[in-house]
């Protein structure tokens, strides 16, 4: 009897070829599925141990079943565009005249036509790091001469 509840806790347990331990789950809530396999923990150290596999399968599931119950409210996606109206509408109060003359510049000369249309969640930072690279250096290089 004690290996049949031995192999019960051993549930989603296995052991890799170089000794070290894994585990995977799958957990079904509200019409959705997740699953996971995982040989590493969140430091990306293996676990060296059954055990230690175990307890990191468990808390997994633990932290996948609170996800579950506490859904994340669905976020409105919003373009650049609406983001700087939104901005220039409650978050300029008290700037100085000057500040705000410089945002409007750099909006309308640089910013609004690269990524006003486009949705904020769309836009990478490589590609915001691509565009200010191009800004800085090769627009400044152009107006040195």
């Amino acid at each position: 009897m004690a290996n049949n509840r031995n192999n019960a806790d051993d549930t989603g347990i296995f052991q890799l070829d170089n000794g070290y331990w894994g585990y995977h789950y799958v957990i079904k809530a509200n019409g959705q599925r997740k699953d996971a396999r995982r040989t590493v923990d969140d430091l990306g150290k293996p676990f060296k141990t059954k055990a230690a596999a175990k307890r990191a399968r468990k808390q997994a599931i633990l932290n996948e079943k609170i996800a579950f119950a506490n859904p994340q409210p669905k976020r409105i996606r919003k373009t650049v565009t609406q983001v700087y109206d939104e901005y220039c509408e409650f978050g300029r109060a008290g700037k100085a005249y000057a500040t705000i003359v410089k945002q409007d510049s750099l909006w309308n000369n640089h910013i609004k036509s690269k990524f006003g249309k486009r949705y904020v969640d769309d836009i990478s930072v490589a590609e915001i790091n691509d565009y200010l690279a191009v800004l800085y250096y090769t627009e400044t290089e152009h107006t040195a001469m």
